[in-house]
């Protein structure tokens, strides 16, 4: 079923910061920036880091914000998504105005010395990235969102420092500190798959792979003396009409006897000691099929977005979208039968475009949030957060 595209979900809690209006500083002598944006340490100590946070509420679903120059920089790398939603790349360079859209986190390396680095941040429902321009790096908000104003200021982290290592570390850690949204990696479980060689069916069969496939792979790793520690049976293997979900469970074409016989034959017969499988974060690549039983099932959200965006003529599809309200209980079926058919394991693929699917129904902060939120907490007790 579809919803109104009215739909509001809970925006995210506001960032507060300590002090802010005692602590306000106008300029740095490694940083400038506009008369847009104000400048706030993130310590008592005037250390040289400290947050970028916008004098003005954000109102509009996508934001031209201020305008920010490293004073002293030689060369710069930026990371980002650079209009790809699927993959992060990296670019160098020395003139500011060919930083990619889109950046994410820029480095850059200092005539004096040391280092720089810009995180932006989310601000409420807003996702902060970087562009270039020939006085510096402009800031903009996007959220795909067009009834909501948003009164959260921050905007970024800056700082700079003598080891890039250090700099990079005490920066995140900052960020950790001020929003408490996420942990670092060492701060999270390791799941015990890691420890071991594994294998994953894509590269080898792509999305036509089947039963006959898997085990004609595993076969040949049998009598090459390799045994992977763990598989991963890839995109393939669900029952799907095009780019819709239709069910959670498998294609009978491919698997006659059904994934949980399927994985008790592959741990069985080669000694497999974890087998994990695949789906995307909004269950297949276009979403969930709202004419199918499973469907049905839940508040589907309707939207028109740009899921591969490759290639010469990149096209708009209708994407369905399991309500953000209703991911708890979508994974906790879905978890719950996978994880009775044998598998210990979850690849998590095409997260990054769900504010394809969110747009324009919600924030696209508080719709990730949610998902996350869901699948995480899922993992967690079906998988071992494996």
């Amino acid at each position: 079923m579809d919803v109104p595209t009215t739909l509001q979900t809970e925006p995210p809690a506001p960032v507060e910061i300590p002090f802010l209006d005692d602590r306000r500083s106008t300029t740095q002598e490694w940083l400038s920036y506009d008369d847009d944006s104000y400048w706030v340490p993130d310590s008592l100590d005037n250390a040289p880091s400290g947050f970028i946070c916008s004098k003005r509420a954000l109102t509009q679903p996508l934001e031209k914000l201020g305008l920010v120059t490293p004073r002293d920089a030689r060369r710069w790398t930026a990371i980002g998504t650079f209009n790809d939603p699927y993959w992060n790349r990296v670019k160098q360079g020395t003139a500011w105005q060919d930083v990619p859209a889109q950046t994410q986190f820029l480095l850059w390396e200092r005539e004096a010395g040391g280092y720089g680095i810009l995180l932006p941040m989310l601000s409420g429902d807003h996702v902060n990235t970087l562009q270039g321009d020939p006085g510096g790096v402009r800031l903009f908000a996007a959220s795909g969102h067009v009834n909501r104003s948003e009164e959260q200021r921050v905007l970024a982290y800056s700082a700079i420092g003598a080891d890039i290592y250090t700099l990079v570390n005490r920066s995140v850690q900052a960020i950790v500190t001020l929003s408490k949204t996420f942990r670092l990696r060492t701060q999270k479980k390791v799941p015990a798959f890691v420890d071991h060689l594994g294998w994953c069916s894509w590269d080898a069969f792509y999305s036509k792979v089947d039963e006959r496939k898997f085990l004609s792979a595993m076969n040949s790793f049998e009598k090459g003396g390799l045994k992977p520690g763990f598989v991963i049976l890839d995109d393939g293997w669900l029952e799907n009409k095009g780019d819709l979900l239709c069910s959670f469970g498998p294609n009978r074409e491919k698997f006659p006897d059904g994934i949980e016989s399927f994985t008790r034959k592959v741990k069985e017969k080669f000694g497999i000691k974890f087998f994990g499988i695949w789906h995307t974060l909004t269950g297949y690549w276009g979403g969930v099929d709202p004419e199918s039983a499973l469907g049905k099932r839940f508040a589907v959200l309707k939207s028109n977005g740009t899921i591969r965006p490759w290639g010469e003529v990149a096209k708009n599809q209708w994407l369905y979208l399991v309500d953000p309200r209703e991911a708890e209980r979508f994974f906790t079926e879905f978890h719950e039968m996978l994880k009775a058919s044998g598998i210990d394991l979850v690849k998590v693929d095409g997260q990054s475009a769900l504010s394809e699917f969110s747009r324009p129904h919600c924030g696209r902060v508080s719709a990730m949030r949610a998902y996350q939120q869901a699948i995480q907490s899922s993992v967690e007790r079906h998988f071992d957060g494996g």
